[in-house]
């Protein structure tokens, strides 16, 4: 039984994509019209370095991404894809997530289309696409707006591999492919660091395609090159608003429990993907974080005799789908940068690799099964898929309002002090000032360090009517962080309808010497 077959036909072929565009679409739908939620609001809907595309030398120039929000991250071009949006959509949501979308759906075919140009059949390569355009994990990536660093660096890295595949396939050095697979994969670590990987990816397509070494070695060359040269712009970069971090003593023990963890996790969510979750940490001991040590530990064992066994078989494209997925999950693993925590879209391009090794498996099988055992074997695929694009409807639906989403992950014992914090801004925008004050006293609770909490639940006590009790902890936090421009436009809003003592607190913000641009925006605004 060979599925190939069924996609002969060009006609028939696209049918098939439209047909999983439109599913994929569907399921998607309910999170079009969702808010800002999470880092959307930090990174998009109050960043003023987003407002125009003229800002370009400073997105390039600094780590800073956002108001406040500075430091581990260089990522230019997610910047300047938000800027572009803005200009578009300005406010509206669904321009972002429809963009978000699209990308997605372009990585589906990006990666169909890679499939297909090493060794993959139609039917193989169209069921990789829907196993990784359908699966559940994705909800994260595309529902989230602040996930376009994800599906952008993956099509821009897509694109790379298939630009040297095309500079592989000339009959002599070609340095318009070279230049071409170089300035995409350059511009995919300018969108996440992640996009580093294509180092690793080339020279895997290049063992997989037998191209000669000295053709991909060239290529390597000028991919190195350019990377360099991305390197060189992030340690040139300033630092505008420098974020400490915290350097926690992990045993190195510890280091390989999370790593075992993070595969058991991981793996056992992209089976059965239940729970929903923004971020959620995976150190604490308890029962459930044994278990995906275990099951971690087996998968890493099983994995690695498989590995051998496609070795010593010579089957390296089942070897090549293993490489991919092991090379793109270890960025995100907590093997080499502890985090202690597990998230949904970090698993985003290592799926790839899973996608098409599920495929190939399958199509292997069906090329020797019969008629019944392959028909069985189809529909159980179908029945699967099926209820993938049922859990991402529903994961979908979360992500159409902040309340759904922070309640479905406090639901599921997903309690961060952010979340926290987050669930109390939607709750006090919904006028629930108690309910939002109880939220974010959970929130300082669990971290007296966050700042944001202790700014909104100084305002909030406002908004109830304890006026001076609001105030008084929105003076005591400018008194203690003079640098964190929030609290200080906090205490501005409690005297919006005192225009004199307002331009006080403005002015006092000012003198500290720090560049609060919003503050000075509101002054001007409040001159009018």
């Amino acid at each position: 039984m060979n599925i190939d077959h069924i996609f002969e036909r060009r006609n028939v072929l696209l049918a098939a994509w439209a047909i999983l565009i439109v599913v994929v679409a569907y399921c998607y739908s309910p999170c079009l019209e969702g808010p800002f939620v999470y880092d959307d609001t930090s990174l998009v809907r109050d960043n003023l370095h987003i407002r125009t595309l003229s800002n370009f030398k400073e997105w390039f120039g600094s780590t800073l991404l956002a108001e406040e929000e500075s430091s581990r991250y260089y990522r230019p071009l997610v910047l300047a894809a938000f800027a572009a949006d803005h200009a578009i959509w300005d406010f509206n949501t669904f321009g972002y997530h429809l963009m978000n979308l699209l990308w997605h759906l372009l990585n589906a075919g990006l990666m169909a289309a890679l499939a297909r140009r090493i060794g993959w059949g139609r039917g193989a390569a169209y069921l990789a696409a829907w196993l990784f355009a359908i699966h559940p994990l994705h909800a994260q990536a595309v529902c989230y707006i602040s996930g376009r660093g994800d599906v952008q660096f993956l099509s821009l890295s897509l694109f790379a591999c298939h630009a040297f595949l095309n500079a592989w396939e000339k009959s002599g050095p070609s340095i318009f492919w070279n230049l071409a697979g170089t300035l995409l994969g350059c511009a995919a670590v300018l969108t996440k660091e992640m996009g580093a990987l294509i180092l690793v990816w080339v020279p895997l397509l290049a063992w997989l395609k037998g191209a000669p070494k000295r053709t991909w070695t060239m290529s390597a060359g000028f991919l190195a090159a350019g990377l360099a040269l991305v390197l060189l712009a992030r340690l040139s970069a300033s630092d505008p608003s420098p974020i400490p971090a915290d350097h926690i003593p992990f045993p190195l023990t510890l280091h390989f429990q999370l790593f075992f963890r993070a595969i058991g996790f991981y793996a056992a969510h992209f089976v059965a993907p239940i729970v929903l979750a923004l971020d959620r940490s995976i150190i604490a001991p308890t029962p459930l974080n044994h278990f995906y040590f275990w099951l971690g530990l087996a998968l890493f064992a099983t994995a690695l005799g498989m590995a051998f066994r496609f070795h010593c078989n010579h089957q390296k494209r089942a070897l090549f789908c293993l490489a991919w997925a092991a090379a793109s999950f270890l960025p995100v693993s907590n093997l080499f940068r502890l985090s202690a925590t597990a998230a949904d879209h970090w698993l985003y391009a290592a799926s790839i690799g899973l996608s098409w090794g599920i495929a190939l498996a399958i199509s292997r099988f069906l090329a020797h099964a019969g008629l019944r055992k392959g028909s069985a074997v189809l529909f159980l695929t179908a029945a699967f898929v099926g209820y993938w694009g049922v859990r991402l409807h529903a994961r979908s639906e979360n992500w159409s309002s902040g309340l759904a989403l922070y309640r479905s992950n406090l639901a599921q014992g997903v309690i961060t002090t952010r979340i926290l914090n987050n669930y109390g801004l939607e709750l006090a925008q919904s006028q629930r000032y108690t309910e939002a004050v109880s939220s974010f006293k959970e929130a300082i609770r669990m971290d007296p360090r966050n700042l944001q909490a202790r700014a909104n639940h100084g305002f909030t006590l406002f908004l109830l009517g304890h006026e001076k009790e609001g105030r008084d902890e929105l003076e005591t936090l400018t008194r203690e962080q003079p640098n964190f421009q929030q609290g200080w436009l906090a205490l501005m809003f409690t005297f919006k309808s005192n225009p004199a003592e307002m331009r006080k607190v403005g002015e006092a913000a000012l003198a500290t010497g720090q560049d609060f641009k919003r503050v000075r925006k509101l002054l001007e605004t409040a001159a009018q």
